[in-house]
């Protein structure tokens, strides 16, 4: 009996990365916004994403008191109101949401260089999603939903 080989690159490993990666680097464009910077996690639900968007830098972190923004202004930290994007781009780089699938599973799309890429249609919402997964290691690389969202990752 010859061993069963252990594939690489698989969508629930790729989730699996997303929830617990101790951070990475994103550029993440979603609507109307289009943010770059790093999100940090000293352990699952202890998070801190700092980015810059439309000109302005920003910092959100999760606490005992919720989700904290900071602007950078002048050089230093300032708390402030979270910016009407913000709470859109602080899940979408802190939260593996998996939603339910018309169909039942993500499903193999192919092959692209060293990247699996999968795809799916959200039952709830209509919208396709493509997620690109690393064969070496199983991280997320590139999460697109429909044309509104592309969120591209490095670990």
């Amino acid at each position: 009996m010859e061993p069963v080989p252990v594939v690489k690159g698989t969508y629930d490993e790729a989730m699996n990365w997303f929830r617990s990666a101790k951070g990475f680097t994103f550029v993440l464009d979603d609507a109307d916004v289009h943010a770059e910077g790093r999100m940090t996690r000293k352990t699952v639900g202890v998070e801190s994403v700092e980015f810059r968007a439309n000109g302005d830098e920003w910092r959100a972190s999760s606490g005992p008191l919720g989700v904290t923004w900071e602007r950078r202004t002048g050089g230093k930290w300032t708390k402030a109101e979270t910016p009407q994007f913000g709470n859109r781009i602080y899940q979408r780089v802190t939260l593996g949401v998996d939603p339910q699938k018309q169909g039942g599973a993500a499903q193999l799309a192919g092959t692209e260089g060293t990247s699996t890429r999968y795809r799916f249609t959200n039952a709830n919402t209509g919208q396709v999603h493509e997620l690109w997964v690393a064969q070496s290691d199983s991280h997320l690389e590139r999460m697109k939903i429909g044309d509104s969202v592309d969120l591209k990752i490095t670990p």
